[in-house]
């Protein structure tokens, strides 16, 4: 490749992360907007509702809920792209978070006919960290887990308290386990490629996998690892360690 193709190819990636930042921007408001004209009719600002009619918002207050999550995703990878994306990290109790973002999803879990368990111990140790951007991973984490979970399968939302050396606290491990189609250990590799599929029989492909590629940069943003577990007929657990701060001790 000569120096000017080099040139061009930076240029027309830059273009790229440019104009998906852009769209996703512009995606967002409405988004917002629909979300809020939702809650307040599910709230029943507008009139009664009946069974059905409520069923039916619902339905689409989650599929909403959905693309507003795809939009973030989106921005997150363009900014990581064109490298300014950046970290608001205060103390952070994760419980709360977790709890919202599984009552979140659930509309969308009941739709899908997959029940979500959690196991969470109490109390959950104190973070140093961004506070939406651990909400998105966590997010990110149940809908890859819900999108490739059939009907009538559990997903599990678990945490658990890993000692140091020296026995104090170390790490937080949060696990979403799955019982869908599992990830190949070479596309485990592959996680950061956008938009990535992988290990799915002819006709289907796990869905939202490229929100892993999220969770991932989300992680190492935090000084904290992905980690996957993936095998046939027995789904896929995803893992992220987080370090939690030295004051739980």
């Amino acid at each position: 490749m000569t120096l000017a193709e080099h040139d061009e190819q930076d240029d027309v990636e830059a273009f790229k992360t440019a104009f998906l930042s852009l769209i996703s921007h512009e995606l967002r408001a409405p988004i917002q907007t629909i979300n809020g004209y939702l809650d307040l009719t599910l709230a029943g600002l507008g009139g009664e509702l009946n069974t059905q009619q409520a069923q039916f918002l619902r339905r689409a207050r989650a599929s909403s809920e959905r693309m507003g999550a795809l939009v973030d995703d989106l921005i997150l990878l363009a900014r990581y792209a064109a490298g300014k994306l950046s970290w608001v990290k205060s103390d952070l109790d994760p419980a709360p978070l977790i709890h919202d973002v599984i009552e979140e999803l659930r509309p969308l879990a009941e739709e899908a006919g997959v029940q979500v368990r959690t196991r969470l111990p109490a109390p959950l140790p104190l973070l140093a960290a961004d506070g939406p951007r651990i909400e998105q991973a966590v997010r990110d984490l149940l809908l890859n887990a819900l999108a490739a979970t059939p009907a009538g399968e559990v997903v599990s939302v678990s945490a658990r308290v890993i000692p140091d050396m020296s026995g104090v606290v170390g790490m937080l491990v949060l696990t979403v386990r799955d019982r869908g189609i599992r990830i190949a250990s070479e596309g485990q590799k592959k996680v950061l490629e956008q938009f990535f599929r992988d290990g799915a029989p002819a006709g289907i492909e796990r869905p939202h996998t490229f929100g892993l590629a999220c969770v991932h940069i989300i992680a190492e943003g935090h000084g904290a690892q992905m980690r996957i577990q993936s095998a046939p007929r027995k789904g896929t657990a995803v893992s992220i360690w987080l370090p939690v701060l030295s004051d739980n001790a």
